[in-house]
């Protein structure tokens, strides 16, 4: 009865169960709970005015309720800031508030206590949306056929029709979903040119699976297509993405807390071009967040799943116990497949604010659980405890990072972050039968410099930022000797997948952390000039150095068997691959780093619509550009293979309603 209690109540009912305590406690607060997403320009305007004011940067574990903005706000004092930080402040507090114009109070509302949203106190339902053309294009498309060759983020390719929905129940519950008409971003057949051909012929058993060759997934946005926009596939069922919403929840709170159930994009960190622990790359989470925050402290928890590897890591779909069983053929599956197990991200966070507010810190830490049949460990789900003491080497892996941020001049702020995966120091992973000198180092560090000047009605941005992974982060074995990898095992590391349903089932796989892994050097610079809600336009500078290991490379000792006392030179980047790859079987041929280069130009501007006829306030109309140029040497991290080098660009317009 035990087994079959656990087995009910945690494997269906697991994120249900701490709700039924918090609920109650949600239906008597007074509380705006409006969730303000990850790449909100309301937190960037308030970053930048923190930047300038020589404070250290605001909490950087988003989303954000509107309270949680409101007690950022708070930290400032209006009186003291300049015209230009003035107008980042009023545009920041006055799109909380639902108003498009800084001196305009929040549509159907009164001021609110100190400047704050107006707390609603009755049932409201909101209905908004949006109206996108974008036209896509590039010169190379014979070469740039995949996701990791395009400059732009797939989750900035916007729809053409997005509609929101939004309740307010009480004072305390806020609803949210959005509904996307668009085109599905991944489609099947297009091939990696720089992958192993079999890749392109490899099929079902003996015939294609449903008349596909299994190659690479691409994209109908780019790929093979020259010129492209984003109504391609819109209006046609068998392209449309089904995978929507990608931000769809529940949340409800009082004074200094939060809770958000449902699916959500995600960010812990301020770095420009990713986070160690948690990137904003992934499309969407599915779990449980919740903060307690106050003027010097925030706490975080967070609760968050993803399908267990065996969903795309299964032989018995290949029909033989073969190596190619578990290339990535197994990453496709019809909707008929069940689901099976569990992969449970599981993660706390503390920051602090100190010496006046001009140093922030923050200390991370996370388990990745995984259970085939979908049980979970009750101990892993301590909010206040230490996960690293609830390590089980079969069904755990864990990351502990450190971040700090030193405002050391009015305008300028260092930040810093440093990973560590699984402790990966002498002794503390050692066993009985294993030396700990045997394992790969797992770190990871960030280093950057930010800064935001007043200059004129705007505010002048820029940073600059270097990122060192070494080749094994994030990677780790399924075994329970943690040593090696054989074909045929998933991993517990931390790529996790999420679903996506065009005319078929695919598991995208992404770092859970850094958005480019593991086995990376980056560098990244940018400016920009921005008035906060009216225009912004810059340069971004991106350059990178990657190894022969990434995500899909086989957990193994760094020491050679030959003589296993003698280290290998194994550092970032390496220039050969260590041992076997579940995505490429001809992963040992890699002979070279390769090199990426990227010179972006970015524009957008918001412009105000005059009232209708009969005086109703008009939604704003956004029109954005982006010009990419990339160039790539030892691509496919083969010395042979010539450089290749894509001029990609984007034009669009959007009118919100």
């Amino acid at each position: 009865m035990k087994g079959l209690f656990i087995r009910g109540a945690l494997r269906r009912g697991w994120l249900i169960f701490p709700l039924l305590f918090i609920f109650p406690l949600a239906l008597s607060s007074q509380n705006y709970q409006k969730i303000i997403p990850i790449d909100s320009p309301i937190f960037q305007a308030l970053q930048g005015v923190y930047l300038s004011q020589g404070l250290a940067l605001p909490s950087s574990s988003g989303p954000w309720s509107a309270d949680e903005i409101t007690v950022m706000l708070d930290r400032l004092n209006p009186e003291g800031l300049s015209p230009a930080e003035r107008g980042a402040y009023d545009f920041a507090l006055s799109s909380l508030s639902g108003s498009a114009d800084p001196a305009a109070p929040a549509a159907g509302a009164d001021s609110a206590e100190g400047g704050r949203p107006l707390r609603e106190s009755r049932l409201r339902l909101g209905f908004s949306g949006e109206v996108n053309l974008e036209a896509l294009g590039h010169l190379n498309t014979e070469d740039f056929l995949t996701q990791a060759l395009y400059v732009r983020d797939w989750g900035k390719v916007k729809p053409f029709l997005n509609l929101n929905f939004e309740a307010w129940v009480g004072n305390g519950i806020y609803g949210f979903s959005e509904l996307n008409l668009g085109p599905g971003v991944y489609s099947q057949g297009i091939r990696d040119p720089f992958a192993p051909e079999f890749n392109e012929a490899h099929t079902w058993g003996t015939e294609s699976y449903y008349g596909y060759r299994f190659g690479k997934v691409g994209s109908q946005l780019f790929g093979a297509r020259g010129f492209t926009t984003n109504l391609t596939g819109t209006f046609v069922p068998f392209n449309l993405d089904t995978s929507i919403p990608y931000r769809g929840f529940i949340a409800f709170g009082g004074p200094g807390w939060s809770v958000e159930f449902g699916r959500e994009r995600l960010s812990w960190g301020a770095g420009e071009s990713g986070n160690l622990m948690l990137g904003s790359q992934v499309d969407y989470h599915t779990g449980l967040r919740s903060a307690f925050y106050g003027s010097r402290w925030k706490y975080s928890y967070l609760l968050s799943a993803f399908p267990h590897p065996q969903e795309y890591y299964n032989a018995s779909y290949g029909g033989t116990n073969t190596f190619y069983d578990y290339l990535p053929v197994t990453r496709y599956f019809h909707w008929e497949s069940e689901y099976q197990g569990i992969q449970l991200f599981v993660a706390h966070r503390i920051e602090g604010r100190l010496f006046r507010g001009r140093l922030g810190f923050a200390v991370s830490e996370a388990v990745m659980y995984l259970h085939e049949e979908g049980y979970i460990a009750p101990e892993i789900l301590i909010p206040l405890g230490i996960l690293h003491n609830y390590s089980r080497i079969a069904s755990t892996n864990s990351l502990l990072s450190l971040e700090i941020d030193w405002a050391f001049l009015p305008g300028f702020n260092l930040n810093a972050q440093a990973l560590v995966d699984e402790f990966v120091i002498p002794g503390l992973e050692a066993g009985p039968q294993r030396d700990s000198a045997d394992l790969p180092g797992g770190y990871g560090f960030l280093l950057g410099v930010k800064t935001a000047l007043p200059l004129g009605r705007g505010m002048l941005t820029a940073s600059a930022e270097g990122v060192l992974t070494d080749p094994y982060l994030y990677l780790r074995s399924s075994h329970k000797d943690r040593s090696s990898m054989q074909a045929g095992d998933y991993p517990n590391n931390f790529v996790v997948a999420n679903r996506y349903r065009p005319n078929f089932v695919y598991y995208n796989e992404e770092f859970l952390g850094y958005r480019y892994g593991n086995d990376a050097i980056v560098f990244n610079l940018n400016a920009f000039y921005q008035e906060f809600g009216r225009y912004r336009g810059g340069v971004n500078f991106f350059y990178m150095v990657h190894g022969t290991q990434d995500k899909w490379t086989f957990y193994s000792k760094v020491y050679s068997t030959d003589s296993p006392h003698a280290p290998r030179d194994f550092s970032t980047p390496t220039d050969t691959h260590d041992g076997e790859n579940s995505a490429d079987a001809d992963a040992q041929s890699r002979n070279a780093p390769y090199t990426m280069t990227a010179l972006s130009l970015i524009g957008e501007a918001t412009l105000g619509l005059p009232p209708t006829s009969r005086g109703r306030r008009r939604g704003p109309m956004t029109a954005w550009a982006q010009i990419d140029f990339i160039r790539v040497v030892n691509p496919g991290n083969r010395r042979e293979n010539p450089p290749i080098a894509d001029l990609q660009w984007t034009l669009g317009v959007g009118y919100e309603f």
